[in-house]
């Protein structure tokens, strides 16, 4: 992925979007995209506290990428403290193989900024598709499950533990 910000500048706020263009080229497994969006930083601790930032773009229209479903909202996660790059990769999919309700969809994508490389990230869309949690109109409540990846003596454990996501109960398990 290939992001040019329009002044050169850098991205310096979690606030204020910049303008940019986006290019990707899907190597010829997904189709290749390139179109104006709006670029800025985004998380907490990530954001404060390491060199290699996560960021929110913003396309100006829907746009698939890397064959993931269209959509103008995405995010670009850094994984700084992940050496091994594969921690939220794994439990997303692991989210997927339980049938979790909104689990993104994932891709990974080597990242060039005003033309300089700054890392492997993880791209997703930024908005949950809520719709597979809430399909009726029955009251909703404050639901909780997720998953958590621990390795312990060189083995992954993956662990059920109760988080919260907003779902329709009826639909769950």
């Amino acid at each position: 992925m290939y992001i040019t910000i329009n002044s050169g500048e850098a991205v310096t706020s979690k606030e204020e979007y910049v303008t940019c263009y986006v290019s990707v080229n899907g190597r010829g497994s997904y189709p290749h995209y390139s179109g104006k969006a709006k670029i800025r930083g985004r998380g907490n601790s990530t954001w404060e506290w390491y060199d290699k930032k996560p960021y929110r773009i913003k396309l100006d229209k829907k746009a698939s990428i890397l064959g993931l479903e269209a959509n103008k909202d995405w995010v670009l996660l850094a994984n700084y403290r992940d050496v091994t790059d594969l921690m939220n990769t794994f439990v997303f999919e692991a989210g997927h193989f339980l049938d979790m309700p909104c689990t993104n969809h994932t891709r990974y994508t080597e990242v060039f900024l005003n033309g300089e490389y700054i890392g492997l990230f993880i791209e997703s869309t930024k908005k949950f598709l809520y719709s597979r949690c809430i399909t009726s109109t029955q009251p909703y409540r404050f639901c909780t499950q997720t998953l958590f990846l621990s390795i312990k003596n060189g083995a992954f454990i993956v662990e059920q533990e109760k988080i919260s996501y907003i779902c329709n109960p009826n639909t769950l398990f």
